[in-house]
């Protein structure tokens, strides 16, 4: 399976654990836009085992602690997963 990711993950990596990544996504709709990305290649975010659910859902968290303690006028935030073709996928 082709990942369009891999080449936003190569070297820009802004933190990661065994099973997943960081990066600020390269057309970014607001300052600090990220994408919190698993290392497996999947079809989409049902194919996750739950450890990979756990270890997006830890660097979600540290993200959003990131970009709080970066900018304190930060009001809210948006999570979307986009699965399939229709959804905005690839």
């Amino acid at each position: 399976m082709d990942c369009p990711f891999c080449c936003e993950i190569e070297g820009r990596s802004l933190k990661s654990n065994e099973l997943a990544d960081v990066v600020l996504d390269c057309y970014p709709v607001t300052p600090g836009h990220s994408l919190v990305i698993p290392k497996r290649h999947v079809a989409d975010y049902f194919d996750l085992t739950k450890d990979e659910l756990t270890a997006i859902n830890l660097l979600l968290a540290d993200q959003k602690k990131q970009l709080q303690k970066q900018d304190d006028t930060i009001t809210g935030f948006n999570v979307g997963i986009n699965i399939g073709e229709d959804a905005g996928s690839c």
